[in-house]
């Protein structure tokens, strides 16, 4: 039996644009599946009967979950993280922090893309256009805490400090 494989190493230097090509593939994902939804569901009238917005609003309530659940993950997974590997981030706390920044972009980011997609599906199904509208909120969310390697850098020194103290 062999060891593990340990998980690729990112460039603290790299950190910022791999985390950008992977947002704009998360948002962009959304995005055409948007043109897809709306192609599909072109001039299929809502359904106006009692109980036809079922899965629009489960959807609805996945998306305000999954919009929590983002910004909650940031947070515990990023605090987590940087606990169980205080001892590397006082050694060299930009290659022990890059994977973590990488990481808690991605995590935030697919909750937020499944919520939109599982919207998508609802406007699909049941043609209400108000889900568009929970979509644009969603890729908005993916879009606004755009990362970059000056917010890597920004970041990584204060959880230096704060590790350090």
């Amino acid at each position: 039996m062999t060891a593990p494989a340990s998980p690729p190493q990112i460039s603290p230097d790299q950190v910022g644009r791999t985390s950008q090509i992977i947002a704009i593939a998360l948002i962009l994902g959304v995005c055409v599946f948007a043109g897809v939804a709306i192609t599909i569901a072109m001039g299929k009238k809502p359904d106006e009967q009692p109980g036809s917005i079922v899965v629009s609003s489960v959807a609805v309530l996945f998306a305000v979950t999954a919009a929590m659940g983002s910004v909650v993950t940031r947070r515990r997974l990023t605090s987590s993280q940087v606990l169980q590997n205080a001892a590397a981030i006082r050694e060299d706390y930009r290659r022990a922090l890059a994977p973590i920044y990488s990481l808690r972009n991605v995590v935030s980011r697919a909750l937020l893309e499944g919520a939109a997609f599982f919207n998508l599906i609802a406007y699909i199904v049941e043609g209400q256009m108000w889900t568009l509208g929970i979509v644009a909120v969603l890729v908005a969310m993916m879009a606004v805490p755009f990362p970059s390697q000056t917010d890597f850098e920004n970041w990584a020194e204060q959880v230096r400090r704060d590790v350090s103290s």
